[in-house]
């Protein structure tokens, strides 16, 4: 029997990649006026909505942002890409979710935002048209003890209390390994286990590959083993 390919988003947790853009409302002068217990149950309350979203929970638009903006003083990041990771929020072009919503590959929601320069007068990028993605399926296909390149030590827990770890992304890292897909299941889910690592069947993968609209995604094919 052939087993179909899994692919892994790598940029969907990338600490390396830059991270100029933020939510309005989390930008340092943005929280100046606010006193220490403010900001500790801003934090607290901004931890809950991450982590429900990096698990595949609904998320309300307001508590991910719907107006960004360039942190001041950095330059302009070249984009908009299919793809983009702004302050850990999955971001794509209208483009990309127009195709998404045509292959169907199970639960996502999208909501519009936009990107201001850094005097938050005008658009980041003329004429952009970018949503935040929720992916709302989560399934634990990643074998943690057969994958490379995860953090020796968990950096958080999920909802339930499973460590979560940090994936390192390289050229060269190797592939993470994974259990086949559940056949009929979503197409597009994240591992909560991996700080919201995304992954995509074969079928999503060359569509968007297809279409000319990867880059950004940082896709990686992964091992896909089978357990009898």
């Amino acid at each position: 029997m052939t087993v179909a390919d899994v692919w892994f988003a790598s940029s969907s947790v990338s600490t390396r990649s830059p991270k100029p853009i933020w939510p309005i409302g989390w930008h340092d002068e943005d929280l100046e006026s606010m006193s220490s217990e403010e900001k500790r149950q801003f934090a607290i309350a901004n931890k809950a909505n991450f982590l429900a979203y990096r698990s595949g929970q609904p998320v309300e638009p307001a508590q991910l942002g719907t107006r960004f903006a360039l942190c001041t003083g950095l330059k302009t990041p070249a984009g908009p890409q299919p793809f983009m990771l702004l302050f850990s929020r999955m971001v794509v072009t209208g483009e990309t979710r127009a195709l998404l919503e045509e292959l169907d590959p199970g639960p996502l929601r999208f909501h519009r935002i936009e990107v201001l320069n850094a005097a938050r007068t005008k658009p980041l990028w003329d004429g952009a048209d970018l949503y935040v993605m929720q992916v709302l399926s989560c399934r634990r296909e990643v074998l943690m003890d057969e994958s490379p390149n995860l953090g020796p030590r968990p950096v958080d827990r999920t909802p339930d209390g499973q460590d979560i770890h940090m994936v390192y992304v390289s050229s060269t890292m190797e592939p993470l390994v994974v259990v086949p897909p559940a056949e009929g299941g979503a197409e597009m889910w994240l591992d909560d286990r991996l700080s919201g690592a995304l992954f995509l069947t074969d079928r999503v993968a060359g569509a968007l590959n297809a279409a000319k609209l990867t880059r950004g995604w940082g896709l990686r094919r992964c091992d896909v083993v089978t357990r009898h």
